[in-house]
């Protein structure tokens, strides 16, 4: 991590790396999936200076590293941090197919 906007020095917060970052609402937690697939969790303390805690493990994911090569990201974290949204990795993973709505403002008007 580092300040935004600068000035400020990196900061490490997790030991192995780690990908598609997201931070609780209120800025005192930061999510993560380990390049093992575990969500982890790192609590932030920023009342004096800004300081990372030390990583949790929370659960394993269903995301595959391959799918953060596309134009979504595979994670998404509530405002409080409490529910987590994931594309899985496969189509073993999936129980329904893909979906997709073209042209679906029309669908809104009315009939």
């Amino acid at each position: 991590m580092r300040p935004f906007p600068g000035p400020g020095a990196k900061m490490r917060v997790s030991s192995e790396g780690g990908y598609w970052p997201r931070w609780r609402r209120d800025g005192k937690e930061l999510f993560y999936v380990s390049n093992d697939r575990i969500l982890m969790s790192v609590p932030i303390d920023s009342t004096a200076a800004f300081k990372p805690g030390i990583p949790q493990a929370l659960f394993r994911t269903p995301i595959q590293k391959s799918l953060g090569l596309g134009l979504v990201d595979p994670l998404e974290v509530s405002p409080d941090g409490q529910r987590f949204l994931f594309i899985p990795g496969n189509e073993q993973e999936i129980s329904e197919p893909l979906r997709i709505v073209v042209n679906w403002q029309a669908l809104l008007k009315p009939q």
